[in-house]
């Protein structure tokens, strides 16, 4: 399954439909073969049971279900899009209406989400054990890095080129494999969280819990020496790549996301108040000192108000007056860069395959009742991680993890369409699974 999250970002963020699918069948096959060991292995039970994980799927099924019967033919139902009734008309063909302006996209859409619900299962069942999720934190942090340091070598020696492609978009920033700039951010955004993670594994104990602050002080030095350095050293990595993005979406949701994640960390356990201070004070003072020697081109687009930003506005306006049209039922999961054609006027500049909004878009395309489902499903599971944090007495890492990425991705969904990145969407999905498969303590029964 790690091998799976792990490839994903290689080609172009699996953003082409040959790379999503294979996605999409390595998973299937992942969790065909747990189901086997469920069904034919005697004593294999699920490490977390169903009860566990009614509500987010109880949340999800409207969801899934509507978006179904969003491609699914309906007739001459007032409820399908008017674009069939034009198409019968010019072409003197019933093709069966539909919700969906554009079925397929709706299937493409509804197979990539069943996906990443599935990574998200399997990580619960996965990870449940305290090593398996020492070694899953371990792994991504360490491809992540590996990935962080691939775009910064591009970015100083092959800035031409993506992989063994030309580079044709965002020349000049930093994008690693991924084609877009700002998806790569929130990538390596969530990396970064995973490094810190697992720097807070080795110092976040009884060693910097001394009253004595000049203990305190040596304990952290020693530990940063013995093991911290290499997370430290992917913690390096993974700032100056986000900095050097030169995306400010990505860069603030991932200052967000990390804030969360060290209150989360610093506000439970046994550290003193001087020692949460420290370990909290060498992170920020890293990422200051990482940021200011990047240059000022980050710090420039934070505080610019361009075009860029003005076209956004002109999109969201119109996106809209889409869901106003139709509230309820939506144009069709997926299918926005088709639908929103019948919306675009003068005001725009560019073609915009995409809302740049995610929660809008999604509204746009499901329908206002189905999204809420959907939000609704990964607000629960998120909600569970935080309630974890404070449960468990041991292993805070991994559900706070998890609320920090669900945090640091919601955030810049707000200004992008990051989470359309088949690798940013599994990435999350993951970390979801493991903060949830570990929010519950030994002691809780059915665990």
């Amino acid at each position: 399954m790690v091998a799976v999250v792990a490839l994903m970002p290689l080609p172009f963020g699996s953003a082409r439909p040959w790379a999503w699918s294979l996605a999409a069948v390595a998973v299937g096959l992942l969790a065909l073969a747990y189901s086997a060991a469920l069904a034919f292995v005697e004593g294999f039970r699920p490490a977390v049971p169903f009860r566990r994980l009614r509500l987010p799927l109880l949340l999800l099924t409207p969801a899934v279900l509507w978006a179904i019967f969003q491609a699914l033919p309906i007739g001459s139902s007032e409820l399908a899009h008017p674009v069939w009734q034009v198409a019968k008309m010019v072409l003197n063909a019933d093709f069966g209406g539909r919700i969906s302006v554009d079925p397929f996209a709706t299937g493409t859409a509804i197979m990539r989400l069943l996906t990443y619900v599935t990574v998200f299962l399997l990580a619960v069942e996965l990870t449940r054990s305290s090593e398996r999720a020492k070694t899953a934190l371990a792994a991504l942090s360490a491809v992540s890095a590996i990935y962080a340091a691939y775009g910064l070598f591009a970015f100083f020696f092959t800035p031409d080129l993506l992989l063994w492609f030309p580079k044709t978009n965002y020349q000049g920033d930093l994008s690693s494999t991924f084609v877009n700039r700002n998806s790569y951010a929130t990538f390596a955004g969530l990396g970064l969280l995973c490094a810190i993670g697992m720097l807070a594994k080795f110092i976040h104990r009884p060693a910097l819990a001394s009253q004595n602050r000049r203990v305190m002080a040596a304990n952290l030095v020693r530990i940063l020496a013995e093991k911290g350095w290499i997370p430290m050293a992917a913690i390096t990595a993974l700032v100056s790549a986000v900095v050097l993005t030169h995306s400010r979406g990505g860069f603030l949701s991932t200052g967000i996301g990390v804030l969360v994640l060290l209150f989360c960390v610093l506000t439970v356990g046994r550290l003193s108040r001087f020692g949460r201070a420290l370990v909290a004070g060498v992170v920020l003072a890293g990422m200051v000192l990482i940021v200011h020697l990047s240059g000022e081109v980050t710090l420039e687009r934070l505080g610019r108000t361009d075009i860029e930003r003005e076209g956004r506005a002109a999109v969201f306006e119109l996106v809209r007056q889409g869901i106003s049209d139709a509230p309820l039922i939506g144009h069709g999961y997926g299918a926005f860069e088709t639908a929103f054609q019948a919306y675009a006027d003068e005001t725009l500049d560019g073609y915009y395959p995409n809302a740049h909004n995610d929660y809008l878009e999604l509204a746009f395309d499901l329908g206002l009742p189905a999204s809420l489902f959907l939000i609704a499903a990964i607000l629960a599971i998120a909600v569970a991680c935080l309630a974890g944090v404070y449960r468990r007495r041991r292993d805070v890492v991994y559900p706070a993890l998890a609320v920090a990425a669900a945090v640091l991705v919601g955030a810049h969904a707000l200004v992008d369409f990051s989470l359309q990145m088949p690798a940013v969407a599994a990435f999350l999905a993951f970390l979801l699974g493991l903060g949830y498969s570990q929010s519950w303590t030994s002691a809780d029964p059915d665990t």
